[in-house]
């Protein structure tokens, strides 16, 4: 999970939150309002992460393809 999201810093793809923010809803709605991954410094006094496959681009990045090839990566039975 660290180098995932890693990774996708080095793309410009998260959002760092470092004000303190609750856990009743206000970090839902930021997640909503957005497609950025989040990464919330102080919710609720933990470290957290959300939306970190709201793009295609993240999918398939976590998945490890390309995105021409996330629906064939993601339909095949094992």
């Amino acid at each position: 999970m660290r180098e995932f999201i890693a990774a996708m810093r080095k793309k410009g793809f998260v959002t760092e939150v470092k004000k303190a923010c609750s856990t009743e809803m206000e970090a839902a709605r930021m997640a909503a309002a957005t497609d950025r991954i989040l990464f919330f410094h102080n919710l609720g006094g933990k470290r957290a992460v959300m939306n970190l496959t709201a793009t295609r681009q993240s999918l398939a990045h976590a998945l490890g393809t390309g995105e021409q090839e996330m629906v064939r990566t993601l339909s095949r039975t094992t």
